[in-house]
């Protein structure tokens, strides 16, 4: 549901947005280039550009390119609109994004020219990397680390890894045959990830202790990667990143300045390796290009798997397809064709920057000026339908004879020296999986949907579960389906006159709750990532189907929840808030007592497996605990519903809830809202009338200016947080 900030859980452009306002008020230059740039170039060469314009003044399309949903799309919609190449602003440099293979090869052949290029990053990407990455390195100094680093993970090289690599695989297979039921997947991917480049660089495990940590710390890192450049608040994810650097770093000294290294190892290689006039690696180059080259690729990889694992057990016939070749003579190549369909339905990185430092001339109409920032579009050029004919569908037999062909790890000088050893550990763990001694498993989408069914039995009210077999027959509710917005609109107005209509957005609290005085219910339309079934931080179409829907179908749930959306149509701005938080705490999650047992109506937990056992179970489990950030808690605090009390409550939205009301039964909880909402203050009293679908009121009004409600949601969140940290202190 698109709910409002503070209502529905954050999400990620608005981090995108906070990063591009962070560097617009900087004055650091991006890789020794200063932010400040000259438009009249731009102008003088507007002649030789392509056509586009961006879609915000100024920031053009940075936060549909930088947007981790839209990355794809956005290169791909654009690409409909104005060709294979197009001009706009990125990051406030004027830019042209290339799409076509052509484009990209004469870019990347152009890349080889001394000078003609330089890398780009934002500062804060910059000392995340550290400045002796390759990635950020430009020029002599790019090559020259990049011959000592290839010598280590040559192909060859990397086939000597391949016994560290078995270590960490083996366990992964007796880990998940040991799983009594369904999990999270690409935690235990990541987690796999981390314990192959640990064995290739150490050649031994860490302690668990240790390695625990050490997982800790480079999601922390990783997560900096996305977040805006916040280094200077002490609590943002910027500067925990920059913390989390500090530790792994001293953990990689430790064994790089240690006597007992294996030989054989990554990490042994790199130290030895030796240029034409026999100069090595330093510590501090080996430590920057093993975050670019070796931590970096764990979330890529872990992700590019769950791909992989989500695409096989959604085609049945393909998994037995690549099982059974997997086992004969051309299992190899069909692991890279398979692996390289997988890289290119599902690209690890969408998009890449150079800046240009001389004029790039594509064909006789186009030359791209010195100083423009040049993108290369490799998500759109991926679907290209020359060259991948019905590029949506996934086709095992494409062109690319091997993942690394596939382009999804970039060409030219920049190809990445990390790709075989990426692509050695996913072939050899998806090996080991489809073969003799591995395992099978389900759809996460399946199993969501599945396990859910039996949860809804100890969790739901009677009433709602009765609306599931109807939704089934009438709406297209299935395992192996989501239904579609309109069918299930009709559904509902045949039933209690609510409706649906799709938002790709946020609202604040007074849009969102006006709507229901109408009997309209906003509804997202994108699924959360299959890594964390248990649990998403933003709403999706999981939380909107299996959560709000069949109540909304329930006509006193209806009448229930159209009472809060009237009661916001006369309020003050205090007043939506203190409704937001009643809302928050009942339709969204509300739970209530029959008998002894503790039963959810509320879709936020409805919508999650996880959520319904922190909510409902006796003693939720330790796993259940940590995907919902509730470590420490061991299940939340229940508290009779009192909405006088929920008004004022503060609520994270991006964790369990800590705190929960519980109601006697859906009519008391009716009842204690209505009282609720009769206390307010309000100028006039609205009625709805459903035949002509609009509001009645019992005196002349006047519209009074129109104030956003969205400051006010954010400024609760922040005390709420603010809160926490100096209870922790």
């Amino acid at each position: 549901m698109a709910q409002p900030v503070g209502i529905r859980r954050g999400s990620r452009w608005l981090a995108a947005v906070a990063l591009v306002l962070a560097v617009a008020c900087s004055n650091k230059a991006f890789c020794g280039i200063q932010t400040r740039q000259s438009w009249s170039q731009a102008r003088l060469n507007r002649w030789a550009l392509p056509p586009g314009r961006g879609k915000l003044p100024i920031l053009g399309d940075t936060l549909e390119l930088l947007n981790p949903k839209k990355m794809v799309s956005y290169q791909v919609e654009s690409r409909q609109k104005w060709g294979a190449r197009w001009t706009t602003s990125v990051l406030f440099k004027p830019a042209v994004v290339i799409t076509s293979a052509q484009d990209l090869a004469l870019a990347r052949r152009q890349e080889s020219r001394p000078g003609s290029f330089e890398a780009f990053f934002p500062p804060h990407h910059q000392r995340l990397f550290g400045k002796n990455s390759l990635l950020v390195q430009s020029g002599a100094p790019h090559a020259r680390l990049r011959r000592l680093i290839q010598s280590a993970m040559t192909p060859k090289q990397v086939a000597g890894y391949q016994a560290f690599i078995n270590v960490a695989i083996r366990d992964f297979l007796e880990s998940c045959k040991q799983e009594p039921g369904y999990f999270a997947m690409s935690s235990k991917l990541q987690q796999t990830m981390v314990r192959i480049i640990v064995q290739v660089l150490f050649g031994q495990d860490l302690g668990e202790n240790q390695l625990d940590v050490l997982i800790k710390d480079l999601r922390t890192w990783s997560l900096g990667l996305l977040s805006p450049p916040l280094n200077f608040i002490p609590w943002s994810a910027a500067a925990k990143a920059m913390r989390a650097r500090g530790r792994v770093e001293e953990v990689l000294r430790s064994w790089i300045s240690g006597k007992d290294l294996v030989e054989g190892t990554l990490l042994f290689e790199l130290l030895n390796a030796k240029d034409e006039d026999g100069n090595a690696l330093s510590f501090d180059e080996i430590i920057d290009n093993v975050f670019t080259l070796v931590f970096a690729g764990i979330d890529t990889t872990a992700s590019s798997l769950s791909s992989a694992f989500l695409k096989l057990s959604e085609d049945q016939e393909l998994q037995g397809q690549v099982r059974e070749k997997v086992a004969g003579p051309d299992g190899e190549r069909v692991l890279d064709l398979f692996l390289s369909e997988v890289l290119r339905t599902n690209p690890p990185a969408p998009f890449a920057m150079r800046l240009l430092r001389e004029p790039l001339k594509l064909n006789d109409q186009v030359t791209v000026p010195n100083g423009y920032l040049l993108v290369y579009g490799i998500g759109a050029s991926l679907s290209e339908e020359q060259l991948f004919p019905k590029p949506s569908e996934f086709q095992l037999d494409r062109g690319a004879s091997s993942a690394v062909e596939s382009g999804a790890f970039g060409g030219g000088p920049r190809l990445c020296p990390g790709r075989f050893l990426a692509t050695t550990a996913a072939k050899q763990l998806l090996s080991a999986v489809l073969g003799k001694s591995g395992f099978t498993w389900e759809s996460w989408i399946a199993g969501s949907y599945s396990t859910s069914l039996p949860l809804y039995d100890l969790c739901r009210q009677p009433d709602e579960g009765e609306m599931l077999p109807q939704m089934e027959k009438y709406c297209g509710y299935a395992v192996n389906n989501i239904p579609q917005l309109g069918d299930i609109s009709d559904f509902l107005q045949q039933r209690t006159g609510f409706t649906l209509r799709p938002i790709s957005g946020l609202l604040s609290a007074r849009d969102f709750l006006n709507a229901l005085a109408f009997r309209v219910f906003y509804s997202t339309q994108y699924i959360r990532h299959h890594g964390n079934p248990f649990y998403t931080p933003e709403p999706d179409i999981c939380h909107e189907l299996l959560g709000h829907v069949p109540l909304f179908a329930n006509p006193a749930f209806a009448d229930f929840s159209q009472e809060i959306g009237l009661a916001s149509l006369a309020a003050t701005d205090e007043d939506v808030a203190k409704l937001a938080a009643v809302y928050w705490f009942t339709v969204e999650f509300g739970l209530l007592r029959e008998g002894e047992d503790v039963k959810a109506f509320g879709a936020g937990v409805l919508s999650s497996f996880g959520e319904m056992e922190w909510a409902c179970a006796d003693v939720p489990s330790q796993e259940c605990r940590e995907m919902g950030s509730m470590k420490e808690q061991l299940k939340p605090i229940l508290r009779p519903l009192d909405p006088w009390e929920a008004s004022k409550q503060e609520y994270p939205i991006t964790t369990y809830q800590p705190v929960m009301f519980c109601a006697e039964s859906l009519e008391d909880a009716e009842f204690r809202i209505a009282q609720f909402c009769d206390s307010l203050t309000r100028p006039f009293f609205p009625q709805y009338d459903p035949l002509t679908q609009t509001i009645r009121v019992t005196k002349a009004i006047r519209r009074a200016t129109r104030h956003s409600t969205v400051e006010l949601q954010r400024q609760k969140q922040m005390e709420f947080f603010e809160k926490g940290k100096s209870r922790e202190n």
